[in-house]
């Protein structure tokens, strides 16, 4: 019976001990998933996950062929904005940036960071002319809202470019598309929405 007892309380440690190693374990393949898939900056999709979501929507497009949008914006001036005011308050127009667009996109609508001071939202379900109000208003919420940072009043604008996958396109085309909209948005002056 002593042995019976010692034996239970052993395995009982055993057991609680492999317990906590397992959701070690699946804590650290967590932190794992969040390192390859999202930004350290901003905590958005990075490039990588972004590009997949786009690949998922194209997908689910030949499947149900649903439309979806792709937008793609910049930061106007962004190299200024570090050479003047330093690479924190670069990183600081970056998050400002995100916090506008991340809480006025829907839910279904996904956001990330596709490089520096780049931004891809792929849009479900929504035609040209619904991604380009979508771009739009987006444009019109970040011109309007003067980050508390600049002490003088300066505004952030980006520049967006916004294309709709057609049937035939691979994730790359669909998101060139887009580039070469931002692109002319960019050589168009800036602070404007091209398609």
């Amino acid at each position: 019976l002593l042995l019976y007892s010692i034996q239970l309380m052993i395995n009982d440690k055993l057991y609680h001990q492999a317990e906590r190693d397992a959701n070690a374990r699946e804590r650290l393949l967590h932190e794992m998933k969040q390192l390859a898939t999202r930004d350290h900056l901003t905590g958005l999709a990075n490039r990588r996950r972004i590009e997949e979501l786009v690949r998922e929507e194209i997908r689910r497009h030949r499947r149900f062929g649903q439309p979806f949008g792709i937008i793609l914006c910049d930061i106007d001036n962004f190299k200024d904005i570090n050479d003047e005011f330093g690479h924190d308050v670069g990183d600081r127009s970056i998050i400002h940036s995100v916090e506008i667009l991340k809480g006025n996109i829907r839910d279904a609508d996904r956001l990330g960071r596709w490089g520096g001071e780049e931004f891809l939202i792929v849009a479900p379900s929504s035609g040209l002319p619904t991604v380009r109000q979508l771009a739009e208003r987006l444009r019109e919420l970040v011109a309007d809202c003067p980050p508390e940072f600049f002490a003088d009043g300066r505004r952030i604008t980006l520049s967006f470019g916004v294309a709709e996958y057609a049937e035939g396109m691979d994730a790359e085309a669909v998101i060139k598309r887009a580039d070469q909209a931002l692109y002319r948005a960019k050589n168009g002056g800036r602070n404007r929405v091209e398609t």
